[in-house]
């Protein structure tokens, strides 16, 4: 057993297994509550704990798996797509008879980005179905889903109940989005959280620090020193996105609608004088 746990690939053979049984059981039952991702976790835990394996010998492989993971999050997390691309995207779809949903997490960072040319009637304009991220501009939870293609909406509350998403007080969740899209509040905390980021990416290129993604939304992915991101322990939170060389980590330093302005200035100091 120890020679078989000790080799990198039983976190990655481990890993695969248990998501796949997740991905299986979630066919399976078609219940919402048997995520693949949580099943997969409480299988390795549980395996895990069972045989008495170290956490260290799992996340040998583990840490191989995020290696490549923290690349991909980044690039898909910032790209902002041009008026052009998206029409593009959207000609290719209706061709083939696609639906084009486009992740509004974010939404609110790339509308404010600077360059950015779609606005929310180009957005409506260019695809099936698309949502107004709340949660990550200060709403408490949900988010506001559009539904522009006639033939998607007669059936959606329906998957709504099956799926266990209707709200008995819906309107909480309404009123939040009534709010937020009032007097340009929904945009003006979308800019807020770009421009602090701007100030941050401004202070890392003026010291010289490279890039792992460029991008003008509300995160920045500087590739710092190990020695400056040892003297931020405890100080700031930010999140690893790998290893660039024995001496560099490429990490994600992400602001929001709540970000201030002294803070950000705190960290621009100390990445002016590192």
């Amino acid at each position: 057993m120890a020679e078989l746990t000790s080799s990198p690939f039983f976190g990655i053979a481990l890993s695969v297994l248990a998501f796949s049984i997740g991905v299986w059981i979630q066919k399976k039952t078609g219940l919402v509550v048997c995520n693949p991702l949580i099943i997969a976790i409480v299988l390795v835990i549980g395996v895990l704990l069972l045989f008495r394996i170290p956490y260290e010998a799992y996340n040998e492989g583990g840490g191989i798996i995020n290696m490549f993971l923290a690349p991909a999050t980044s690039c898909l997390a910032v790209s902002i797509y041009t008026r052009a691309e998206l029409e593009a995207l959207y000609g290719v779809c209706r061709r083939y008879g696609l639906y084009l949903f486009v992740d509004g997490a974010r939404l609110a960072y790339g509308l404010m980005a600077e360059g950015n040319d779609v606005d929310l009637p180009v957005l409506a304009a260019n695809c099936d179905v698309f949502y107004i991220g709340g949660t990550k501009v200060g709403a408490l939870f949900g988010e506001a889903v559009v539904i522009l293609n006639e033939e998607l909406k007669p059936d959606f509350r329906y998957h709504i109940k099956q799926r266990g998403g209707m709200l008995a007080k819906g309107r909480l969740l309404g009123i939040q989005f009534s709010e937020l899209l009032k007097d340009g509040l929904y945009m003006e905390l979308g800019r807020h959280a770009d421009r602090l980021a701007g100030k941050i990416r401004k202070a890392c290129e003026d010291k010289g620090y490279p890039f792992l993604v460029y991008n003008t939304t509300n995160q920045v992915f500087p590739i710092m020193p190990d020695q400056v991101l040892k003297q931020w322990e405890g100080r700031f939170s930010y999140t690893h996105q790998g290893r660039v060389d024995d001496s560099h980590t490429a990490i994600r330093l992400c602001t929001s609608w709540i970000t201030s302005e002294e803070n950000v200035d705190i960290l621009v100091r100390e990445i002016i004088n590192s």
